[in-house]
């Protein structure tokens, strides 16, 4: 495993807040990422998938316009 390749994200109904972990692997810090993308899905840490919809609709509009 590549602690460059990885990252972290702390699901919660009330976010991450003040919350800091010094992860590590193999002695390199794991980075934080808020929204984490596993097999196309976009993940949040509230679990609501805003994301995952806003990247749907932005993809939407792209392929309207590449047809128009």
């Amino acid at each position: 495993m590549n602690a460059s390749k990885c990252c972290y994200t702390i699901f919660s109904g009330g976010g991450r807040g003040r919350l800091k972990m010094d992860l590590r692997l193999s002695g390199d810090l794991i980075p934080y990422n808020p929204n984490p993308l596993l097999l196309g899905v976009t993940f949040d840490e509230y679990l609501c998938f805003n994301k995952q919809f806003q990247n749907l609709r932005k993809d939407s509009y792209k392929w309207v316009l590449d047809i128009c």
